[in-house]
C-alpha cells in the first residue's frame, strides 16, 4: 500500500540522518583531540580544521563546528601572545600563522606579528611596545565575513585568559586552561 512505501521511504530517511548525526559526532570527538594534541592545523590530512570543515561539509551551518573553529583561533592568538612575551619569535609567527590559516583576518594578524622580525634578530632582550596603532575597523565599516568575526575570537581569548587567571589562583594546571568549553 502507499501508506507502506510511505513509512518504508521515512525509516530510510530517519537511517540515512542517523548515519549523518553519528559521523558528525565521530567527527568531533576527533576535532576535539587534535585540539587536545594543538594539531589544529598540522599535520596535513589529519588535523583539526580539516574535520571541522568535513563537519561543514555535512551541515554547513553547525554551530558547534564554527564554535570549535573560534576556539582554535582563539588558542592560537592566545599562543602567539605568549610566544610573543617571552620574545619567541619562532613560536610567536607559528601561532599566529595558525590563527590566519583557521581564517583570521591576514590584517589582524599582520598587526600582531610586529615586532617578531626585531625579536629574531635581536639576541638581547628587546621591550616590545604595543602602541595599539593597528587597523581597527571603523563602526560604519562592515567586517569582511570572508574571515572570522574578531568580536567572537576577541569574546573567546577573554573567557580563556579569565579561565587562566581563576585557575592559577586555585592551583590548577595549566592544560585544563585549553580544555574546550562545552555549551
Amino acid at each position: 500500500s502507499e501508506n507502506q512505501v510511505a513509512k518504508n521511504k521515512l525509516t530510510e530517511i530517519n537511517n540515512i540522518l542517523g548515519d549523518f548525526v553519528a559521523k558528525i559526532n565521530d567527527l568531533f570527538t576527533l576535532a576535539k583531540e587534535k585540539i587536545d594534541k594543538k594539531q589544529y592545523v598540522s599535520p596535513e590530512g589529519d588535523n583539526a580544521k580539516e574535520l571541522i570543515e568535513q563537519i561543514m561539509g555535512i551541515d554547513p551551518k553547525n554551530i558547534d563546528a564554527h564554535r570549535l573553529l573560534i576556539e582554535i583561533a582563539a588558542r592560537s592568538i592566545i599562543e602567539g601572545d605568549l610566544a610573543k612575551a617571552k620574545l619567541n619569535a619562532g613560536g610567536m609567527k607559528q601561532s599566529y600563522l595558525t590563527a590566519q590559516a583557521i581564517g583570521v583576518d591576514p590584517e589582524y594578524i599582520k598587526s600582531k606579528m610586529q615586532g617578531a622580525d626585531i625579536i629574531s634578530r635581536s639576541k638581547s632582550s628587546v621591550v616590545i611596545v604595543d602602541t595599539g596603532a593597528a587597523k581597527t575597523t571603523d563602526s560604519n565599516e562592515k567586517p569582511n565575513s570572508s574571515y572570522l568575526d574578531l568580536a567572537e575570537i576577541n569574546q573567546r581569548i577573554s573567557v580563556l585568559k579569565l579561565q587562566e587567571d581563576v585557575q592559577k589562583g586555585g592551583g590548577s594546571t595549566k592544560s585544563q586552561f585549553f580544555e574546550v568549553n562545552k555549551k
